[in-house]
């Protein structure tokens, strides 16, 4: 059985995509995800994830501040440091004062069930809860 889980953060005014990543890249979240790189190229409509080398990070990040200026979608794989667990950060064109986590990479889920543990991803992202956050969805579908 596939489940679908994610976190959606809403705040009460437009949100810098950009400024979020370098939020998470300062509180132990990296881009090294399995060796790769994996994000939204600039110009995607269908999500047609792009990976590269970490090496290319410098690109990456240009192509980001790209798509931010060009109001696109935003999307770029995080995981957590000394695990495998981590997400799928979306900044939506068409929801510019949100961001969803889709917890596709290592979900992390209490011990002995298949319930995801929001708790885990909760505690990691208390840099992200701020005033300006109007509320915060977690979602399970099975």
């Amino acid at each position: 059985m596939s489940t679908n889980s994610s976190i959606t953060i809403k705040y009460y005014q437009k949100i810098k995509p950009t400024h979020i990543i370098e939020k998470l890249l300062q509180t132990g979240w990296c881009i090294n995800d399995y060796g790769k790189i994996y994000y939204l190229p600039l110009g995607d409509v269908d999500f047609e994830w792009q990976s590269t080398d970490l090496s290319n990070w410098n690109t990456v990040k240009t192509i980001l501040f790209q798509k931010e200026q060009k109001e696109e979608t935003i999307g770029i794989s995080l995981v957590f440091k000394n695990t495998r667990i981590g997400f799928l950060l979306n900044c939506l064109s068409d929801s510019p004062k949100s961001i969803t986590l889709s917890l596709m990479i290592n979900r992390a889920v209490i011990k002995g069930t298949s319930i995801t543990d929001f708790s885990w991803y909760l505690n990691r992202l208390t840099v992200l809860i701020t005033d300006l956050t109007e509320s915060i969805e977690c979602f399970d579908c099975y």
